[in-house]
This record gives structure tokens, sequence and C-alpha cells, in this order.
């Protein structure tokens, strides 16, 4: 079941949005940084006989503080995700309609992505699509450089085909498609100019530059993630997908990302809130103790922060960005929200 919470912004206005009342019913968990919650569901948790804590997570936690093993750990075991160029479109198309939503006219100038991992795939549907300046930034160098120009080019085609989507897949577009499965926000007559051959190769130079130096003009990667790559204020669009239950410091992370948007530009991020392979069930992550999460998380570079969509919207308001629509979806436990910059609050 979906449910979507809608708040306007407004100038110098503190206000502590409510959230769906599903997320309440379903994920108390999700819903609140509450202390008491936190300290009843750890005691449910853990007076089940597994404890629904994975041995594997405590033992890969423990044995990083042993020297030398953190390049074995990242050589064999923590490998990001590769995403295929069907999958980067999806998520393009995803965050451009979310962001629609949330109150976006037509494609952003200037877009900024956070935690692309091994695939820049979603940046390079941005520039198909008519984004004028793309920058990607990354806690460490996953991004596969020799897959960039053959996933433009599988992209390309993709946008000439206006292949369709599955509106109930991963990701998920309710109400974004038409019933063509393409999303409405990109008319015909938008895109055909920005497909001709001409422009194309223009752009394609522009990616085989980025590949052969690190940078172009229109594309810049960053890793480890910087804040000079994007200047302060001049994005129009942030986005990023599935990327934020891992960042150590939610409120530094939410700031940066205010520091980034000019006033009135859009953010959309999908947050999972799930265990990653941390228990055998959804949210049973909240079930460690604080010093065993400690121990699981060891010296690794990120596994998941455990912060609730709470602690993301206090973040998020604390940062100066108004709250425009959290879509739950409570199937699979992730989260899409929107928020923009307010005008009057930017410029303080």
């Amino acid at each position: 079941m979906d449910s979507l919470h809608k708040v306007e912004s407004k100038p110098n206005t503190r206000r502590r949005y409510p959230l769906a009342s599903s997320v309440h019913a379903n994920h108390p968990l999700s819903a609140t940084s509450d202390p008491v919650l936190h300290r009843f569901a750890r005691l449910a948790y853990l007076s089940d006989s597994d404890m629904n804590i994975r041995p594997r997570t405590i033992l890969t936690g423990a044995l990083s503080f042993v020297p030398g093993v953190m390049p074995l750990y990242r050589r064999f075991v923590f490998r990001p995700h590769s995403a295929p160029a069907e999958t980067s479109y999806g998520i393009w198309l995803k965050h451009l309609s979310a962001a629609h939503a949330s109150g976006l006219v037509g494609v952003p100038a200037s877009v900024v992505e956070l935690g692309p991992g091994l695939s820049l795939g979603a940046g390079m549907a941005a520039l198909i699509c008519g984004v004028e300046r793309y920058v990607a930034l990354d806690v460490l160098p996953f991004a596969q450089m020799e897959e960039v120009l053959p996933t433009f080019d599988r992209l390309v085609e993709l946008f000439k085909a206006r292949a369709a989507l599955n509106p109930q897949g991963f990701p998920y577009y309710p109400g974004a498609l038409d019933t063509s499965g393409w999303p409405s926000i990109l008319p015909h007559e938008h895109l055909e100019p920005l497909l001709r051959e001409r422009r194309i190769a223009e752009l394609r130079k522009e990616v085989e530059a980025f590949v052969g130096g690190g940078s172009s003009k229109r594309i810049a990667y960053q890793a480890p993630w910087g804040m000079d790559a994007a200047t302060a204020r001049s994005a129009d669009f942030v986005f990023s997908h599935t990327v934020l239950q891992h960042v150590r410091s939610v409120p530094e992370v939410w700031g940066q990302i205010a520091e980034m948007l000019r006033p009135g530009g859009i953010s959309t991020h999908q947050i999972h809130f799930y265990n990653h392979g941390t228990s055998p069930v959804w949210n049973g992550h909240w079930a460690y103790p604080e010093w065993l999460w400690r121990l699981a998380l060891g010296r690794k570079e990120f596994l998941i922060n455990r912060e609730p969509i709470s602690s993301h919207l206090d973040a998020a308001r604390a940062a100066g960005l108004g709250s425009v629509d959290i879509r739950i979806d409570n199937a699979v436990p992730t989260r899409c929200s929107g928020w923009r910059r307010d005008a009057t609050a930017a410029s303080r």
C-alpha cells in the first residue's frame, strides 16, 4: 500500500511534519526516533531465541580491526551492485518523475547524484534527457569507467525506442507513467530534438573526454566525496538511489545537500530502511544493542546507519529544506522523499 503525505514549503516557518498513518501502524521504528519505542522494540527482538542477529555481520566487523583484513574485505566481500543500462534508465526516470510530482518544471539544467556506485548510467540518462551538467559524488571511487560508453550507447537506444517501464517493478512508479509505460512528463516533442544524431554525437564526445581524462565540461566525478566538485547553490536537482541509509552522518549529508541546491532547487532520495543482510527480519538491525552494532560496523567505510525516517526529516528541516512529499511503500520497505529548498531560508 502506498501513502502520500504532502506539505507545502512556507518561508521562515518551523513545523513538525507528521507522517502518513500507515507508517505508524505498520513500521513504528521507521517513523520515530523515540528512545522508549526503540528500547521496547529491542527487548522484543532480543527475547527471540535467534536474537534476529546474523553472526557473519559481527564476525566481519570484528575482523576489520585486524591489520591487513580491510583490503581483503574490500576486494572479496564488499562489492557494490552494478546497475545495467536498463536499471539506470528506470532510476533516472523515476527520480525525474518524483521531482515533477514535488514541483519541478521541465528538465533540470544542473544535476548532482550522490553515491552512483559502479555505474554512472543514471547520470548518462540525465544528459541524454537534456541535463546540461552532471556531477557524481561518492565515498570511494567505485565507478567502472570502461562501462560508461557502452552504457551511454545502450541508453540512447532505450530512449529512441521509448522503452516502456514496468509500473510495479523496481523502481516503483505509482501514477508516473502513461498507458504505454512512458513518463508523461517527457513528451515526444521534448525528446525528439535531443535524440538527433548530431546532438548525440556531440554528447558522446563529451562522454569520451570524461572517460579519457576523468572530467569534462559537462561531467564531473569525485570520489572520495567532496563539496568542491559541486559549487554551492549551483544544483537544480540533487538525487540519490538507496544511498542515504549508508552515510555515517545524516545531518552532515543533508547539510551538504542544502548547500548544493540553488534557491528553489529540488532533491529526491529513495532510502531503504531494511536490514541489508544484518538480520533475518526486515527491521532486525534495530535489535542490536549499541555496543554490538559498533562491533558489527567495525572499520568498514559504511554498512547502514540505522537511522529512521524521522532522522532524515529532522536533518532536512535543520538544513533549511521544506518537506514536499513522502511516498511510502509498505510492501517493500523503501522511501522516496522530495525536498524543495525554501528561497527565503536559502538566502539567510
